[in-house]
């Protein structure tokens, strides 16, 4: 892969800062100190820029962490039913709240908390990364944030066309995002309603 890149442009982009401001929102707006990060894959380099994003909100505010509060996961919803289960089990202590690096992780634990007796948000707060349709959709809808797969898309779009026409390349400013609110963390629908008969019905 090193000689390809080397060839041919590439763009990558940080997702730190998007983590950070949405690990801010479940510890300013909700008074969490007791937190968990649920990032994907170790090593993986996607995986640790978000993780430090989580890093760096919690060190501003003196928060203590330790690799006691990091897990690994698999970007994908099995990822999060795991760390569920260790809480449901009484392997892990029952935190305030986690911060999942992908919407499908926070997902996959929401899900399996609601499901076995664990109240989101009422006990655990959940959010989750990415702003993904399926975000909005499920029966308890996911707290998250959008990523910046958009402006990295528009910046290798500016880059094609100045390859293929000489044209100046055009400087794209970072959109506008912000923390998209979801019943996973509280501040989206208060709706009174039974979860856990919604999921049960929502699988039939």
């Amino acid at each position: 892969l090193g000689p390809l890149l080397q060839k041919h442009p590439s763009f990558i982009t940080t997702n730190r800062h998007l983590l950070r401001e949405l690990t801010e929102h479940v510890i300013d707006v909700h008074h969490c100190r007791n937190l968990y990060c649920l990032t994907g894959p170790k090593g993986d380099p996607d995986a640790t820029d978000r993780l430090n994003g989580f890093l760096d909100a919690l060190a501003a505010r003196n928060i203590p962490c330790d690799e006691s509060h990091i897990f690994y996961g698999d970007f994908w919803y099995p990822g999060g039913k795991e760390l569920a289960r260790k809480i449901i089990s009484g392997e892990l202590p029952r935190p305030e709240a986690v911060i999942c690096a992908s919407d499908h992780m926070a997902i996959g634990l929401t899900n399996h908390l609601v499901q076995h007796g664990i109240r989101v948000p009422e006990d655990i707060i959940v959010a989750g990364f990415g702003a993904r349709g399926c975000a909005s959709n499920e029966v308890l809808s996911i707290t998250t944030y959008p990523s910046g797969a958009e402006h990295l898309g528009r910046k290798a779009m500016s880059r094609l066309h100045h390859l293929i026409t000489g044209e100046e390349e055009q400087e794209i400013s970072y959109p506008r995002g912000g923390v998209i609110t979801g019943m996973s963390c509280g501040c989206g629908s208060h709706k009174a309603l039974d979860v856990r008969l919604r999921l049960e019905l929502n699988e039939k």
